[in-house]
C-alpha cells in the first residue's frame, strides 16, 4: 500500500500526461479526505452515545487515519501498512494482537473484488497495562478503473481507528466476556475450549473491575 503522492506517477509521462495524472491523485486524496472526516464524526459521536448502545467507555484518548492507494494482488501489504500505523498508538507488546484483529476483520475488503465501494466497522477491546482500551475502526476501499497513469494499482484504502477508555464500573461480566472473546483467542492461541477462553475473559474482567 503506498501514499497518495507524486512519486506514484511514471517519470517518462510527457508534462500534459503528468499533470493530468497530478490531477488523477489529487481527486483520489480529496475522496479519501473526505470519507475520513465523515467517518471520523461518525465513531465520535457513536462513542458519546456508547453508554446506551454499546460498550461503554469514560474518554476518547486518541484517533489516527490514513489514505492510501494499493493493489487486491498484494494483499501481505496490509500487515505491513498496520504495522506502520499502529507503532506508537498500541504499546508494542499488544500490536501484533491488533494488528492480528484488525487484518481479520477487514480481510474480506480485499478478497472480494466484486463491490465497486465496500466498508467494515467493527471493534474490539485490549488490555495496555493498568487500563481496558477500546479500538473502534473503519477500513473503506473503492475499486478504481483501470489508469495507464498509475500503473499496478486499482484500490483506494482509507482507515480510522480510535482509541478510548472503557468504561468498567457499568460493564457486565456477560458482556465483558462477549465483547473480550476475540482477544483472548489472538492472545492465546493454544486455547480453544469455551470455558477456558471463557475463565481468561473472567480473569481480565476481575483485574480491571475491582
Amino acid at each position: 500500500m503506498k501514499k497518495i503522492t507524486e512519486a506514484l506517477i511514471p517519470k517518462n509521462l510527457s508534462d500534459e500526461l503528468k499533470n493530468e495524472s497530478q490531477a488523477y491523485l489529487e481527486t483520489l486524496n480529496d475522496l479519501g479526505k473526505s470519507k475520513i472526516n465523515n467517518y471520523k464524526e461518525e465513531i465520535k459521536i457513536n462513542l458519546i452515545d456508547s453508554n446506551d448502545k454499546t460498550f461503554p467507555v469514560n474518554a476518547i484518548l486518541s484517533v489516527i487515519s490514513d489514505i492510501r492507494i494499493c493493489s487486491r494482488k498484494h494483499t501481505d501489504d496490509i500487515g505491513k501498512t498496520l504495522d506502520e500505523i499502529l507503532k506508537g498508538f498500541i504499546i508494542e507488546e499488544k500490536e501484533h494482537v491488533s494488528k492480528t484483529l484488525i487484518s481479520n476483520s477487514i480481510e474480506p475488503l480485499f478478497t472480494n473484488s466484486d463491490n465497486t465501494e465496500s466498508e467494515i466497522k467493527d471493534y474490539f477491546l485490549i488490555s495496555e497495562d493498568r487500563f481496558l482500551n477500546r479500538l473502534d475502526f473503519v477500513c473503506w476501499t473503492r475499486n478504481l478503473k483501470p489508469n495507464v497513469l498509475i500503473e499496478n494499482l486499482d484500490t483506494i484504502f482509507i482507515f480510522v481507528i480510535y482509541k478510548s477508555t472503557v468504561d468498567m464500573k457499568k460493564v457486565h461480566a456477560n458482556d465483558f466476556i462477549k465483547a473480550y472473546m476475540k482477544t483472548v483467542k489472538i492472545e492465546n492461541p493454544d486455547v480453544d475450549k469455551v470455558d477456558e477462553i471463557t475463565n481468561k475473559c473472567i480473569e481480565i474482567y476481575k483485574k480491571y473491575r475491582y
